[in-house]
């Protein structure tokens, strides 16, 4: 891995050896456009780098903190500390694709609004940022795995179980508790045949009050 660059709070940003090797094969077969070819991976090493970059600032925004950014050929890596909450890592997960999709927005606005431009390298590097980009952060939103949808989606459901498991064993009120034994009462007469519930009636105080005792232990 070859240190390119440090960004804020001394954050080194590496990148693997291939990735210079690729761009200048991509250089080499361009050698006719070499604008063109230059614009194609300028685009798409900008897209792995806001990426990257966007797990970043979200990583910092929740208190994890970034240990080293990584950009490989196909992908890029944030390498941050646990983060304190599975909120937190959704947070931080969705903060990559959420960069693309903000750095988007000139450039897409740029081509609905004017269309093409007489410089075709321009062109190249709106549309790889403006188009291209955008699609590969909604693609990379999909709940599959190694995507970042996939952390969202564990991330949220482990969420929601655990705040699920903890209203389940906080302590009921005496309010709530009377509700329960309300309900449970009610269910109780429901399923006995007619010739019994005369006589549940009669005992309804008795049998709320053991209901409520037996909630509130």
């Amino acid at each position: 891995m070859l240190v390119v660059s440090h960004i804020r709070g001394g954050v080194p940003v590496l990148v693997h050896w291939s990735v210079p090797a690729l761009a200048l094969f991509v250089l080499g077969t361009g050698i006719d456009h070499i604008a063109n070819a230059a614009a194609w991976v300028v685009g798409y090493l900008a897209i792995l780098v806001v990426h990257e970059l966007g797990h970043h600032i979200a990583a910092g925004r929740r208190g994890a903190r970034v240990i080293a950014i990584a950009i490989y050929p196909l992908h890029g890596e944030c390498k941050h500390e646990a983060p304190r909450s599975a909120h937190d890592e959704a947070f931080i997960a969705f903060g990559g694709p959420a960069a693309q999709l903000i750095v988007a927005v000139p450039f897409a606005t740029s081509i609905m609004l004017f269309g093409s431009t007489r410089v075709g390298a321009l062109d190249i590097l709106s549309a790889v940022l403006g188009v291209l980009s955008p699609m590969v952060a909604l693609f990379n939103l999909l709940p599959i795995r190694p995507l970042d949808g996939r952390r969202i989606w564990t991330s949220l459901t482990h969420a929601r179980r655990m705040r699920r498991m903890e209203e389940r064993e906080k302590p009921l009120t005496a309010m709530e508790a009377m509700e329960a034994a309300l309900r449970k009462a009610s269910v109780t007469a429901r399923r006995l045949p007619q010739q019994n519930r005369q006589s549940l009636q009669t005992s309804t105080p008795d049998a709320l009050f053991l209901a409520f005792k037996q909630r509130l232990l």
